[in-house]
């Protein structure tokens, strides 16, 4: 079992990295191939001017597009702040975990900063709490239900499970070492599952708010279209 740990720890630790960061960068050059700087058309007369674009959509219908009242916040305010707090713990938690950090430091000579075991461990309760309501939405209510698939299992579970794991081995529940080395094997394949599942919209929601021009850009700035 001390091998496997080390193995773990290792090798398979620097493959799991290595096939992260391929990963990330691929989709990147992907998503760049497959866009373009959208082309500003010669004529500017052609296109529609403001009172004419008042005039196709009723003033209510286009607040409702642009402003806060067509948007998720307004429609789901609450499970809206839920899911946004969920996505930035579960990044946030293991990248200052502590004991993450000097696994780091140990292996690599790098000191990544570190929060304390409290903070990371108040983060983790959480990650796991709405991780068990997410789980409760998708059995027990219909309209989630009906649209959950096979990839969408597999994506809660790839990042439920390495929360969990890590949780019941930091407050030793259960037998530590097996808890350890399963934890550690689970974190390793929720990376090198990132950038090729479902996972990857970790890496498309950044692209996609600062570069794709839609409604959703951030700052209203994105300029680029699908090819």
């Amino acid at each position: 079992m001390h091998q496997l740990y080390l193995l773990l720890r290792g090798p398979l630790a620097l493959i799991s990295f290595i096939v992260f960061i391929g990963g990330v960068i691929y989709q990147i050059i992907w998503f760049f191939n497959n866009t373009k700087v959208q082309e500003i058309p010669k004529n500017p007369g052609l296109l529609p001017s403001k009172k004419e674009i008042k005039s196709f959509y009723p003033p209510e219908d286009i607040k409702k597009l642009t402003k806060w009242e067509g948007s998720v916040w307004s429609t789901q305010p609450y499970f809206t702040i839920l899911t946004s707090i969920f996505h930035i713990l579960v990044i946030l938690t293991p990248i200052f975990l502590l004991a993450h950090n000097i696994l780091i430091k140990q292996s690599w000579g790098i000191a990544p900063p570190s929060l304390s075991e409290k903070i990371t461990d108040v983060f983790t309760i959480v990650v796991l709490c709405f991780g068990a309501y997410f789980l409760y939405r998708r059995i027990f209510l219909s309209k989630v239900r009906i649209i959950t698939g096979g990839g969408d299992w597999l994506m809660f579970f790839l990042v439920f499970l390495p929360y969990l794991t890590g949780f019941l081995a930091y407050h030793q529940i259960f037998s530590y070492m097996p808890m350890v080395i399963l934890h550690m094997f689970l974190g390793e394949l929720m990376l090198v599952c990132i950038p090729f599942t479902r996972l990857k919209h970790m890496i498309f929601f950044f692209l996609n708010r600062f570069y794709l021009k839609s409604e959703y850009s951030f700052f209203k700035k994105g300029n680029r279209v699908w090819n």
